[in-house]
């Protein structure tokens, strides 16, 4: 339009507003912080000091190289000024790079630390199937690159309810939180929701039937923002963040990193979890659920083994009991009231057993109507 009147057109108008322009497009990245700005130009700035010196030190160089090879051959031309110049920058090249890659890991810090974290977490979970040193890896992990003020972790059980995995790094921030399949949380993220801040959870109208208690919990963790734990669609945990120690908010390199952490540990933790069920089930007498003839058999070898010796080589005397009950006739019951009936008669009996044991007793269904107990350090017969 401007060209369409003279005029007008023979002003810098176009200039004036674009320069205006630009500098609303700067305040707006520095205002909202779309680029780290004092970052930037910290780092051009090293970038143009380093190139100025090392340019005066590569000048400096031909020079004194020149009036050395004047001095020991008479006289230097053109092209050979040009080949020790060229030779000279090949030499400068590696020095140049150097200093370039320790600026960059001066002002990129953050993002290198990040790299070595999740390559070491990676090499840790890849030989790790138990699942409380699995978890506690991951909280380290998230603690030492996100730095939140606190990091809680919930796990699905076999009850499809999400609670607190119980580990030595999470034992101060554990809660009585426990959320159902229906829950609005759960169901945030079966909805394939990737996120859920705290924002959120104030002002959407879904999370409005939670109950005050809830909402303490929250509060008490300063949750700042929720992550799904998903593997093939499934929703296997969530990772509850407060806000950073320092007070700012999660960048989206921080953010980035989480996923990353989380999407890496989703197969692990799972592997973990079926590892730990597997495990329990080869200890497990199946229809009691108390232990069984075998595993009783180790708890007593080990309990007689473990810490046999003082140091100083003297034996230690321990006192155990070991009680074996037989239910006399149990066939009858199987034989008059049915197998049915005789399973349920054997889980009361279980049941019953259980509630009579001290802290530290173990007790196992060692055969059809058999039963052990193993009392630990016992200091004479009046304890048992």
């Amino acid at each position: 339009l401007l060209n369409l009147f003279p005029k007008i057109g023979r002003y810098p108008i176009d200039i004036i507003l674009n320069t205006i322009n630009a500098s609303f497009i700067a305040y707006s990245i520095y205002r909202y912080r779309f680029l780290k700005i004092k970052l930037i130009v910290k780092k051009r700035l090293a970038y143009s000091l380093y190139t100025l010196v090392l340019t005066g030190v590569y000048i400096v160089s031909v020079i004194l190289v020149q009036q050395i090879l004047i001095k020991l051959i008479g006289d230097t031309t053109i092209t050979s000024s040009l080949i020790l110049a060229v030779f000279l920058a090949f030499i400068f090249q590696p020095i140049k790079d150097i200093i370039q890659h320790f600026i960059d890991r001066l002002f990129y810090r953050e993002k290198f630390n990040h790299q070595i974290l999740f390559r070491d977490f990676s090499n840790t979970i890849n030989n790790q199937l138990n699942l409380n040193e699995l978890t506690n890896s991951l909280l380290e992990v998230i603690n030492k690159g996100i730095q939140p003020k606190k990091v809680y972790l919930m796990l699905r059980n076999d009850k499809e309810e999400y609670s607190a995995f119980e580990s030595s790094t999470q034992k101060k921030y554990n809660q009585d939180i426990r959320y159902g399949y229906n829950h609005p949380i759960v169901q945030w993220f079966k909805q394939g929701k990737t996120l859920l801040t705290r924002k959120d959870i104030e002002t959407l109208s879904v999370f409005t039937s939670l109950w005050t208690m809830e909402k303490k919990q929250l509060c008490e963790l300063e949750t700042e923002i929720i992550l799904p734990i998903k593997l093939r669609e499934q929703l296997i945990g969530l990772i509850i963040l407060s806000e950073k120690n320092g007070g700012e908010s999660y960048s989206q390199e921080e953010m980035d990193l989480l996923f990353t952490l989380i999407n890496n540990a989703a197969v692990v933790i799972e592997n973990a979890q079926m590892y730990e069920v597997a495990k329990q089930q080869a200890i497990t007498d199946e229809l009691t659920k108390l232990y069984n003839h075998r595993y009783f058999l180790e708890i007593i070898e080990l309990y007689i083994n473990d810490d046999l010796f003082h140091e100083d080589k003297t034996v230690i005397i321990k006192k155990c009991a070991v009680f074996y009950i037989d239910f006399d006739n149990f066939k009858l019951v199987n034989d008059t009231l049915g197998h049915s009936y005789g399973d349920k008669f054997l889980k009361a009996i279980g049941q019953e057993l259980k509630s009579l044991l001290k802290e530290g007793d173990e007790l196992a269904r060692f055969g059809g109507d058999e039963f052990n107990i193993l009392q630990k350090d016992i200091k004479d017969v009046a304890e048992v």
